[in-house]
């Protein structure tokens, strides 16, 4: 599919990569283990987000802007993965730097496995924001993928399928490819590549279809795509956790080889997540004036903020499988007698019955009350968990509320939102007063 006049014209398509002639047929190979290589990536989004009702939604202007340099040193056995160090990355959305990547001492590893692409800090969890700058679309570890896996000549051309476009445009499933590479000229030294086409699929649930055109430049010699030039145009639905997108994107990557090594001050050489790196997948979310924070796996998404609660909703299967309301509690500390008796009086008022009540402490050495129960909502059955969290010393506590449409879960027993609860940290008041706000979105 073609770009619209004005997106061509912005990527500078023609204008971007140098002429050169041809070769006879050859095959290109990507060397998923080159070492160290420097890298700039950009995107630049602009568009419509669509909330509320998905018959009549509400149409909001948007637009993003996230730039990045690194350096990496990659692996290609058993996984596709790269150590990163940043020196500069800044995502700002309608003007409004929303997060940053620029110690050049924090070591980032990326890792491509089953289809999908994860970025991590060997040190912390990330935000959601810090996630969003750190997976840009076109990856440098998903470009190999647009490489054929045959000898090829000048006009060849080859099918892009799934498990190549979704881990570069950052699906999490795709459902229908129709998308093509064709080898547009070839030298001893390079190729390059036009890619066109259009991909259905789904991010955090909601469904999407995405038409892609754009132009790869390929290092024969390195076994590497150097430059990728993308113009994405997203029609995204709103989904159970995310808004709707009605966007154009640009997308720009190059790649260059760094013969002098790693950026200063980086270790020269670390062991990858196999060896023994640890990696966090977590994402950090906090409280409304940073009185509190948690982790949780990367499926839990924000839902909404106000100045006493976050929402945040489970996304599996393309479906929100859980809700977990948090709100902080200021001003009291209610006892396990009052609390259960709150939470019964909710439950009851949702025409539910209490399953059992419960007390004990979280890993992080907050005090814990729980309530279960169950019941029927809009005439599924339905189960709600309302819970107490306090630190031993003087604090704000956090009250919780889980809902969900069956009694989900996880394989090991536990509950979905005991995999966040069990990391809430509350911060005592005396650190609280000297925190700054952080109302930030995703």
């Amino acid at each position: 599919m073609r770009l619209t006049a004005p997106l061509a014209a912005a990527l500078g398509l023609l204008a971007v990569l140098p002429v050169f002639g041809s070769e006879p047929a050859a095959k290109l190979t990507h060397n998923g283990a080159i070492g160290a290589v420097r890298v700039e990536a950009s995107l630049v989004v602009g568009g419509e987000m669509l909330r509320g009702d998905p018959a009549t939604p509400e149409r909001l202007p948007i637009s993003a802007e996230a730039v990045t340099a690194y350096r990496q040193a990659t692996r290609a056995e058993p996984a596709a993965a790269a150590r990163r160090w940043y020196e500069s990355g800044t995502l700002t959305v309608r003007g409004e730097k929303r997060a940053s990547l620029a110690d050049p001492q924090e070591t980032f590893v990326a890792e491509l496995r089953d289809g999908a692409l994860s970025v991590g800090s060997t040190t912390r969890s990330l935000t959601r924001n810090e996630i969003h700058l750190a997976e840009l679309p076109a990856d440098p570890l998903t470009l190999g993928g647009l490489l054929p896996t045959k000898a090829v000549q000048v006009s060849d051309e080859w099918t892009l399928g799934a498990e190549a476009l979704g881990p570069l445009l950052g699906l999490d499933s795709v459902t229908l490819c129709d998308a093509t590479a064709v080898l547009t000229d070839l030298t001893v030294s390079h190729a390059r590549l036009r890619l066109a086409g259009v991909v259905h699929g789904a991010s955090a649930g909601a469904t999407t279809e995405i038409s892609l055109s754009g132009v790869a430049l390929v290092d024969r010699r390195a076994g590497l795509v150097t430059q990728c030039n993308l113009g994405l145009e997203e029609r995204r639905e709103i989904g159970p956790a995310t808004p709707g997108l009605d966007t154009t994107a640009k997308v720009s990557v190059r790649c260059a080889v760094k013969d002098g090594g790693l950026a200063d001050g980086a270790p020269a050489a670390e062991p990858l997540p196999d060896q023994g790196l640890t990696v966090s997948y977590l994402t950090r979310f906090e409280g409304p004036r940073g009185e509190w924070s948690c982790e949780a796996p990367r499926g839990w998404r924000m839902l909404s903020r106000t100045s006493a609660t976050l929402s945040l909703g489970l996304v599996e299967d393309n479906r929100l499988a859980a809700e977990l309301l948090l709100r902080t509690l200021p001003g009291r500390r209610p006892s396990l007698e009052q609390f259960s008796t709150e939470a019964r009086s909710a439950i009851e008022a949702a025409s539910g019955a209490v399953a059992g009540v419960y007390e004990g402490a979280t890993p992080t050495g907050l005090i814990s009350y729980a309530v279960h129960g169950h019941g029927e909502q809009s005439g599924e059955p339905a189960v709600w968990r309302h819970y107490l969290l306090a630190p031993a010393e003087p604090g704000p506590a956090v009250s919780a509320v889980a809902t969900a449409p069956t009694p989900t879960r996880t394989d090991d027993g536990a509950t979905p939102e005991q995999a966040v609860l069990d990391r809430l940290v509350i911060r005592p008041w005396s650190k609280i007063a000297a925190t700054p706000t952080n109302n930030r979105r995703e």
